[in-house]
Parts: C-alpha cells; structure tokens; sequence
C-alpha cells in the first residue's frame, strides 16, 4: 500500500489479518483430511469384515452335513466372529438350515452380518 511518504509495505495489522486467514483455512484443510483418512480406514476394515464373513459363511455352508449350533472366534487384528445355523424346517429327509455369520470390529461398535440359507439332509 501506499503510504502519505511515499513508502510502500504491509501494516503489521494487515499481515496478522492475512496469517488468522490462512491458519484457519489450514485448519479447515486438515479437518478435511483427517475425516477422509477416517473413513478410508473405516470402509477398509468393513470390506475385511465382509470378506471375513463370506469366508466363515462358505466354510459353514461348504460342509457335507450342517450341524445347528453357535461358534465364535477372534481374529489377531482384533475382529470377532460368530458363526449361527438353526434348523428351521423339514420335509421329505430335507431340512432348511439358516446360517447366520457375523464379524465385527471397531470394539464391537461395527459389524458386518450375512445370511444365507441351505438344504442339506
């Protein structure tokens, strides 16, 4: 700016105002990414939930024979899982099994749940 001595030059005042602007956009910008690294990792660790779940599923269903009961385990990331196959009907040397698995993560706060049902005799 120009000054009544013909000096030119930033006040100390406008140079406080323009560093406030900046801390707080910088502010903005990393609450931005913090919360996307967030959610990246969250969405990461229900993909493994839901991976992890489809693979206790397919072991349950892939057996000769479903036997109804419950089953739990932990994985060492932390991730639990709970396996569940109820009898549900019969008919003509069939039944119809229901298998329900379950992982979750996050200190039990997520989950992933799939369920299926099988006809095995």
């Amino acid at each position: 700016m120009a000054k009544a001595g013909g000096e030119s030059g930033f006040t100390l005042l406008e140079v406080l105002v323009a560093f406030t602007i900046l801390s707080m956009s910088l502010a903005a910008s990393l609450q931005v990414f913090a919360g996307g690294l967030r959610s990246n990792r969250a969405s990461g660790d229900y993909l493994t939930a839901v991976s992890r779940a489809q693979t206790r599923l397919d072991l349950a269903s892939g057996q000769g024979y479903l036997r109804p009961g419950d089953w739990s385990g932990a994985y060492s990331d932390g991730m639990e899982w709970q396996t569940t196959i109820r009898s549900t009907a019969s008919a003509g040397g069939q039944s119809l099994y229901t298998i329900d698995v379950r992982v979750s993560f996050d200190d039990h706060k997520r989950a992933a749940t799939l369920r299926t049902a099988r006809v095995a005799p």
